[in-house]
């Protein structure tokens, strides 16, 4: 809060801060996971070093990046979700469901958390969407 002050800079840098570790040790193991055998090959068939790294390694690393990223997208909405309640936000979810707390209106209150839940549901089934058309070979 000393860098960033109250709003919406604090909002994001809390998401990027929470989420950034997680993304960088699901890619680290993604390319420490790629299979060695791949590698010397594209090697024998003289393959540069960018095109062993874009063709193989990120290829076996993707479907692990994606975990991460799918990971994340869960984990920054709950993050958002909680800086809007408490960083001192004027509007947002997290602020909805805060102030309905604070003034007893239940209704109010549990048809947002309602709301976060099924947008959250409805963000990370469309990105099992686009996952599923991206990295088509996972999981064969």
């Amino acid at each position: 809060m000393f860098i960033f002050g109250i709003g919406d800079a604090a909002k994001i840098a809390t998401t990027v801060f929470g989420c950034s570790l997680v993304m960088a040790i699901n890619a680290c193991y993604g390319v420490m996971q790629s299979k060695k055998t791949r590698k010397i090959i594209a090697q024998l068939m003289e393959a540069t070093r960018f095109e062993i790294f874009r063709k193989v390694t990120l290829m076996d690393a993707l479907p692990q990046i994606f975990v991460g990223m799918r990971t994340s997208l869960s984990l920054a909405v709950v993050i958002i979700v909680v800086t809007e309640m408490f960083v001192g936000c004027r509007v947002g979810l997290g602020h909805r469901i805060y102030e309905a707390q604070l003034t007893f209106r239940t209704a109010e209150m549990y048809s947002s958390i309602m709301v976060t839940g099924i947008l959250g549901y409805i963000i990370n089934k469309g990105f099992v969407i686009v996952e599923a058309h991206v990295i088509h070979w996972s999981g064969k």
